[in-house]
This record gives C-alpha cells, structure tokens and sequence, in this order.
C-alpha cells in the first residue's frame, strides 16, 4: 500500500492549529486559576471603603474596588461569597479637584494606615505578602516588607519612621526596613498606646473574682485565647511590663480606643441592660476615672485629632460627643452629645476626622459621604458616588 504523504502546508497548518489549541487551552487554565488575581479588560468600580483624611486636610486615602469582565472564571472569586471584600486597592482623592487616583493594582490590600503628617501611606499586600510603604509626594514605594502574616492591627509611630504592631510585639523601620520582633505575652484583646508608653488589654476574672490569669503565648502574637463567654472581663494598663492600672469595672470585649496623644484610654463598662453605654474616661498617668452615658453602643470610637471629641456610628446615624476636661482631680464638663441621622450601613462602617474637627467622611453602602458638623448637610466625596 502506497502511503500518503502530507504536505508541507497542511503540516504547517497542523502545527499551526495544535499550538492555537495549546495556548487557548492554557489560557482557559489561567482563566480558571488567576483571572482574579491578574484581571483583564476594563475596571469598573464597585465601590469604596475605609477613608483617612489626611492632616493637612488636602486628599482622602481609602479602599477602592474594581470589578472586571473576567471575574467569575476564576474559581477562588466563583465560589467566594465575600469577593467583594477582597477585590480592595488603595486609592487617593483630591479633595480640591475631586479626583480619584489608582495607586495600586492587584487587589488584595488591607491595613490601610497613614503616617502622622499624611506623607506616606502603608498597606499590606495579601497577594505579594508582604507591608508597602508608599511615599505620596514623589509617588514612589519606599519599601516592600515580605513578613509571616503581617503586622496585627499596625499604625504608624509618632515620628513617622516605624509601623508598629497594636499588639506592640513587632516594628518595621521604614529606613533599614528591618523588622523587630519582641515577645508578647498577651493573648486577649491588646492596645499599644500611640505613645508606644502604654499596653491596655482585656483579662478573664476568675469566678470567684479574685484572681486573674494572664496567658503567655509561645509564638508572641496577639491570639484569641479561646471561648471566654462564659467569663467577665476588666481592663489592665501596663507601663514597663508592670500594671498600673486595674479597672473595677467589667468592660464589653474590643470597646475600648486610645486618644491620639496616648494620654486618655476610653473604655465601655459591660452592662446587661440594653440601651444606652456607660463610658469611661481613664486618666493613664494618675489612674483617675471619669465615666458618663452615651446613647446606643457604638461599635468602634473615633476620637478627634485634638483629642476632645469623640464619635461613632449606630444603626440611625453618627453620634458625636464633645468633651472638656479638668485636672487636679481629672474631670469632665459640659459634655454635649449630637446626633447626626444618617444610612450609615454598620457592615461597612467607617469613621474620619477632618484635621480642622468640622467634618467627618464616613461609608454608606461602600459610598464615601462627608457629614458638615457645622450644618449637619451631608455631600458624596466623589461626583459619581
């Protein structure tokens, strides 16, 4: 039998189609593994997050999301309710000319923080794992950290050259970009002080209220020690790895937030009735308490730059509490309380101080809105929010 011979142009054609195959299938793969990750075709935004308004009062920094025609191939975002959540970049806007700026691509950013005079911004890159500190200015990064997890709930120290773990058991120095790890032996709810001078944290009273136990942790970070439900808990201030500070009141979990300066520690008193807050006011150097009562229960407080203004969100709007000081004794006076009524949407709550006091940009339904406090009118940051 004679046997057929193929040409020399279909056996171009042949290879031709095989590596067309290849590439299609190989792009197919890439779709179903990496589409999130590395998206094609044009971004649409989603919606935005977590604003921080900076110092000198001259751009917003937050969370933006993008979605683009190619997500849902890959399976991590096809089968990930939460996708959303988890599509963040970081963004910049102008709040003279009201533009937004991209500033980083990729997706996956968390822990957005910024440095005391606005200059630099840092945030971690899930899918690079690793901290980026990024100069605003000239628009550079200044450093790309690779770190085991991250740093837990990090902010930037007072001088601007160190992130600094909440849980004060690590450091990275934005110049050497070397990180310090120092052990920690806490594991509840951890507070490191701005002033880096204070460690405020959470701790189980025994059932018969006279012992505590403080837990040491092997690794140094800042873990959830377990189901502490069934137990209450006070609030303990440490100077030095020496407490100073032993409250006589039970407090609710996470409710408690530094003032800026390190000075003041606010804490909410644990209650059964529902309702109202009873809120108090430690004094750090001296162990002086000041209590008063706020309406609702706010989440998360959001002290003012100047340290004498508090405010958080409830399900009706924003609550803002403005307060005076005295000394020798601490006290407080003419406290007034105002409330804002707003859509705030709790599952994206958010709060920002203007540096000047009289605004505060907060999220509604992943919209940045800016509230007058002046005027009460409340206005989108951006034209199409």
């Amino acid at each position: 039998m004679k046997a057929t011979r193929i040409s020399r142009g279909r056996k171009i054609a042949i290879l031709a189609l095989s590596v067309i195959c290849i590439c299609v299938c190989g792009f197919l793969i890439w779709l179903s593994k990496y589409s999130s990750i590395y998206p094609l075709g044009e971004a649409k935004p989603t919606g935005y997050s977590h604003p921080i308004w900076s110092p000198d009062g001259t751009y917003i920094a937050l969370y933006c999301g993008f979605s683009y025609p190619t997500d849902g191939w890959d399976e991590a975002s096809f089968n990930d309710p939460t996708w959303d959540v988890h599509t963040k970049d970081v963004c910049i806007v102008d709040l003279k000319t009201k533009q937004l700026k991209r500033i980083t691509h990729g997706r996956y950013k968390w822990d957005l923080i910024m440095s005391p005079d606005g200059s630099m911004l840092s945030w971690w890159d899930g899918q690079k794992g690793a901290l980026v500190v990024y100069d605003v200015m000239s628009q550079k990064t200044l450093a790309k950290v690779k770190t085991v997890d991250g740093l837990d709930e990090q902010f930037w120290s007072l001088d601007g050259r160190r992130i600094v773990s909440y849980c004060g058991n690590v450091a990275l120095d934005i110049n050497s970009k070397e990180v310090t790890p120092s052990p920690s032996m806490f594991s509840s709810y951890v507070a490191l002080s701005p002033n880096e001078k204070y460690l405020a944290f959470t701790q189980q009273v025994r059932p018969d209220g006279t012992e505590l136990e403080i837990i040491e942790t092997e690794d140094g970070e800042c873990d959830w020690p377990g189901d502490w439900s069934q137990y209450d808990e006070i609030l303990i201030i440490m100077e030095n790895e020496k407490i100073i500070f032993t409250s006589k009141f039970n407090v609710s979990g996470w409710s408690f937030a530094w003032s800026p300066d390190g000075s003041l520690l606010l804490a909410e008193k644990e209650t059964d009735e529902l309702g109202d807050s009873e809120i108090a006011i430690i004094n750090v150097a001296t162990g002086e308490v000041i209590s008063f009562t706020a309406k609702y229960v706010g989440r998360k407080w959001y002290w003012s730059p100047g340290g004498s203004k508090i405010a958080f969100a409830t399900y009706n709007g924003i609550h803002v509490v403005d307060l005076e000081f005295g000394q020798n004794p601490f006290s407080h006076s003419n406290i007034k309380e105002r409330t804002f009524e707003t859509e705030v949407d709790q599952n994206h709550e958010w709060l920002s101080w203007s540096p000047d006091e009289k605004r505060i940009a907060f999220v509604d339904y992943l919209k940045i809105w800016i509230l007058n406090l002046e005027t009460g009118e409340i206005e989108p940051l951006l034209p199409d929010n």
